[in-house]
């Protein structure tokens, strides 16, 4: 039976009048002129939901085509509830969180052998090989997560995980998620609408598709070929499949109302540069060696402030 469908159940964190309270895909979408941001404990949560938020306007719109029309939707100081309603109730069934066959961003049959606790999905957490930094919760006893909670964390893991060794499903090793390696920027307006149109940007839907307009992945399409490599290899071209990269195959095992465990695999290799050229929230730099532009990145060893010029 299918469980908390995200375009209307309440679990995105924003700031409304002084304080946080969680709201609806729709909600923040519609109303998105009437908080202040997204707010949430982890940053990496906050972008990769702000993603998620500009990938669903995008294609609502089959756009903005042009500064001219983004100029507009800023004019109108609110999305238009009809264009966004009419997209949420077409993909209305590809947003349950918990689903037999298509749940969101995750892979339906992905064996329940050898489960991991939830913890995975967030890097503050303790969990397998992380530092116990923050959480002293063991992986045979995590701490049970809400069905909000547990959809903020896989929206952040699929941006964020860093790759590395898996060995499942017959991959021994995975590539990073979209933005691991590269620094985010958000232009911060007013509101959240201000701050959602800042990011937009001037699109194109061609050969684009969000991944709630892909077909549902299995397991067979994640598995390792047999010559050991990715079965499955998208390009990693067009905003909307970027900011919604499915990087690691996840299926939430929920135990009544909330998730103690998740079933874990690898996902989508991609195909092409290891940085996406089409993505508005990374800053590049010029690479006078190699010839080519790099996403600006973070570094433990050096102040991102000796960063600013190359902005």
């Amino acid at each position: 039976m299918p469980k908390f469908n995200l375009i209307e159940e309440k679990w995105i964190p924003v700031r409304d009048d002084g304080r946080v309270r969680e709201v609806s895909l729709r909600d923040a979408l519609v109303h998105a002129h009437e908080y202040e941001r997204i707010e949430d404990s982890s940053p990496l949560v906050e972008v990769a939901l702000l993603r998620v938020l500009l990938a669903v306007l995008h294609r609502a719109f089959q756009g903005p085509a042009s500064e001219l029309e983004l100029r507009r939707i800023f004019a109108a100081g609110r999305f238009p509830e009809g264009q966004i309603d009419a997209y949420l109730d077409r993909f209305y069934d590809r947003f349950w969180l918990v689903h037999d066959k298509a749940p969101f961003w995750q892979v339906s049959d992905l064996s329940e052998d050898d489960p991991l606790p939830w913890t995975k999905l967030l890097p503050e957490h303790a969990s397998g090989n992380n530092p116990t930094l923050f959480s002293h919760a063991y992986d045979d006893a995590p701490p049970p997560a809400s069905y909000a909670e547990a959809a903020r964390a896989l929206a952040a893991h699929q941006i964020y995980n860093p790759g590395g060794l898996l060995q499942r499903l017959g991959v021994r090793s995975t590539v990073a998620a979209p933005l691991a390696k590269a620094a985010a920027f958000v232009a911060t307006g007013e509101n959240l609408f201000d701050t959602l149109v800042f990011s937009l940007g001037v699109y194109t839907s061609e050969h684009d598709r969000p991944i709630w307009e892909e077909e549902p992945l299995h397991s067979r399409d994640i598995a390792a070929a047999k010559d050991g490599k990715p079965r499955t290899r998208w390009p990693l071209t067009g905003r909307t499949r970027i900011y919604t990269w499915p990087s690691r195959g996840v299926r939430l095992l929920p135990e009544g109302e909330v998730i103690h465990f998740i079933a874990y695999g690898p996902g989508v290799h991609p195909q092409g540069s290891e940085l996406p050229p089409e993505d508005p929230l990374l800053a590049v730099v010029a690479n006078p060696q190699k010839k080519t532009l790099g996403a600006i990145r973070l570094r433990e060893d050096r102040a991102f402030w000796r960063d600013f010029t190359a902005l």
